[in-house]
């Protein structure tokens, strides 16, 4: 991850191996110096911008996801896709460029609900049994 820009990474994403999310990059049109030893001054092309992954983001494996871009809630990058333009919810992107291949359902959203719903539980049986003022939090 290159990350000068910032990136945000919501609940329920997955990021498999070798994924790229670059929140910044010099311009390579010519119009602009390239390399990290030359100053921004002299980088008048470079492209700085916030990466948001919403909830249940998927990234297959060796996505690459360029300054930008926002990935709805639900939305997948297939192996091996080039990200460069924002991603709509609860859709399947591949290829590079990215492109819409389908929607997805949203069946998943009943599972996380029950699945919060015994982790606060289990959360509540751990709180009884441990010692918060010898062990801290």
């Amino acid at each position: 991850m290159f990350a000068g820009s910032g990136i945000v990474i919501s609940d329920f994403c997955q990021i498999a191996s070798y994924s790229m999310l670059i929140s910044e990059t010099d311009d390579f049109s010519g119009r602009s110096l390239i390399g990290t030893q030359v100053p921004r001054e002299f980088k008048p092309g470079y492209v700085g911008k916030k990466i948001v992954l919403e909830r249940h983001v998927t990234l297959g494996a060796r996505c690459t996801i360029l300054p930008g871009v926002t990935m709805r809630e639900g939305s997948i990058a297939g192996a091996h896709s080039l990200v460069n333009k924002d991603c709509d919810a609860w859709s399947l992107y591949c290829g590079s460029p990215a492109k819409k291949v389908k929607e997805r359902v949203k069946d998943m959203l009943e599972l996380e609900a029950a699945f919060l719903k015994q982790r606060s539980h289990l959360q509540k049986r751990i709180d009884a049994c441990y010692d918060y003022e010898r062990y801290g939090k």
